[in-house]
This record gives structure tokens, sequence and C-alpha cells, in this order.
């Protein structure tokens, strides 16, 4: 999972990405994507992505939606874009409801508001990993 933290609040998300050390090593092919695969029922190999919105460019490791006059093969694709990007925003929203501290504005100094951005992420993946184990 790759977390980026620390842009103000008020950037689009399209910006945020594009001045994050992922979307450099996207652009610099050093991000180290698994090779392609061949899809399930087909023959056909396919490269693996990055699923964004209209807000990104596109890129060859990120797709994105089709614009507004799309076909009806087109309206799909979008439709199951949207159902797959939906795991990201559910993801956020798990953790937010879980540390409830991200859902308003927190007083802390920039970097404090980082470390515990990213901690709450780090918890988060703890606690998922070991759920039902216990350490007594």
């Amino acid at each position: 999972m790759y977390v980026d933290v620390g842009c103000n609040g008020r950037v689009s998300d399209g910006g945020v990405f594009a001045n994050s050390t992922l979307c450099s090593a996207i652009e610099n092919a050093t991000l180290n994507f698994p090779e392609e695969n061949v899809l399930p029922n087909s023959h056909r190999k396919a490269p693996y992505v990055i699923l964004s919105d209209e807000a990104f460019k596109l890129t060859n490791r990120m797709i994105k939606p089709y614009g507004q006059r799309s076909s009806t093969w087109e309206k799909v694709f979008n439709y199951r874009l949207s159902r797959a990007r939906r795991v990201v925003e559910n993801a956020f929203g798990i953790l937010a409801n879980k540390f409830q501290i991200l859902q308003r504005e927190i007083n802390l100094s920039v970097d404090k508001v980082q470390n515990l951005t990213l901690t709450c992420c780090v918890l988060h993946n703890f606690i998922k990993k070991n759920e039902g184990k216990v350490y007594l």
C-alpha cells in the first residue's frame, strides 16, 4: 500500500499525485510493477495498472474513465472502473471510522499530523493482520 500525506487539503487529488514519489516512480519506470499476467478466462496478457478518476492523466500504467460522450461499452467500463476504485474510498472510510481523529480538523503542526496519519495507517494494517490473535 502506498500512502502520501502532507499536502495542503486545498490541493486537488491530481495535484497531490503529480507531486508524489509514486508518480515519479511510475514516470521513471522504477516502481517495479509485477510482470504482465494472463487475464482470467483468456489467453491475453495484461499489465498491472493503477486505477484513477478524471483528475489524473492517462498513462500506460494509469487508467481512467472514458469521457462523457461514451459508447455503451465505454459506459460499462466506466461503471466497472468506478466499482473497483470504490475500494480505495471505502478503505479511507474504514480507517477514519477506526481512528475518529481523522474525521475532523486536527489542531497540530503539519509534521505531527503527517506522523499521526501514517501511524493510523500502520496501526490499521497491524490490527487487520493480527485480528483474532491473542498476545497474553
